[in-house]
């Protein structure tokens, strides 16, 4: 950042919260006569040793003030903190594609991550990154910086900190989420309805695998009067079968903790005085 292009901020602000820290002197200029990018050239008076600033453009020499040549870096990991905490997430926020990718943390069942700039070189990198991750929320600081990974990333939703942002006399930055909760309302809602099918149906097969537990039960403690040995307990593919749902099925209604009845009676399956008491 140069003192001639972004001057009128409230640089000291901006340093106070440690977004940005002093560099050095900007090595060009912009002309206002003839709009060329001119030459910064430093001239040492042999009189008095005193160091002038001037550029070199189409105009010729031209004098500069050294305030004008200012710069400031942005410390870009203070940045990213302050960005993610005013969009409701926790710091400490992760590097993941190096200096231009930083994982922000999860919010309304997304993840969020934080896209600094796009090189050239960087495109195949992060397009194969967040391959991986469809359904991530992409921060970008600038509309223009969005602008590229919308074109780059059709599928991800993608906002701007500075369509949504705003910062106060203390150059603390606040972020309006509406439009994104607007956006991430929809898919919370049927991930909700998705889990609500879910739990239903789980439900609805731990009581059918509960009433062919004590089927199996009475067949047993039969067979035991009979010969003198229970039934050999089913194994997790049969009872799967038996009740028309899949294993991997049976294997969740045994790993559920509101399936305390089937438990007991998987558990007890080959227990002699529990199946002849039952």
């Amino acid at each position: 950042m140069t003192a001639q292009r972004y001057g009128h901020m409230n640089i000291q602000g901006l340093i106070d919260t440690g977004i940005l820290c002093p560099g050095s002197f900007a090595t060009s200029y912009d002309c206002d006569e003839c709009c060329d990018l001119g030459e910064v050239i430093w001239h040492e008076s042999p009189q008095n040793g005193i160091r002038r600033a001037y550029y070199r453009c189409e105009c010729g020499l031209n004098p500069v003030e050294p305030e004008e040549l200012f710069t400031w870096d942005i410390v870009v990991p203070i940045l990213v903190q302050r960005i993610g905490e005013s969009l409701g997430l926790t710091a400490p926020f992760r590097e993941v594609v190096p200096e231009t990718v930083w994982s922000l943390g999860r919010k309304m069942r997304r993840e969020f991550y934080y896209i600094r700039c796009i090189n050239r070189r960087d495109v195949t990198v992060i397009r194969t990154f967040f391959a991986q991750y469809p359904t991530a929320v992409l921060v970008t600081p600038t509309d223009s910086l969005q602008r590229q990974v919308k074109e780059m990333l059709p599928e991800h939703l993608c906002f701007s900190i500075e369509t949504m942002g705003t910062m106060d006399d203390a150059c603390r930055l606040s972020v309006d989420m509406t439009l994104i909760e607007a956006e991430l309302e929809p898919s919370v809602k049927e991930n909700s309805k998705r889990q609500h099918a879910k739990r239903g149906n789980r439900t609805a097969n731990i009581e059918k695998l509960i009433v062919e537990m004590k089927e199996h039960f009475r067949a047993s403690k039969d067979h035991y009067y009979a010969t003198g040995s229970l039934l050999p307990r089913p194994t997790q593919a049969e009872l799967a079968k038996r009740v028309g749902i899949r294993q991997d099925d049976v294997s969740r209604c045994l790993n559920d903790s509101d399936a305390t009845l089937f438990k007991l009676l998987w558990e007890h399956a080959e227990d002699i005085p529990f199946i002849l008491d039952n």
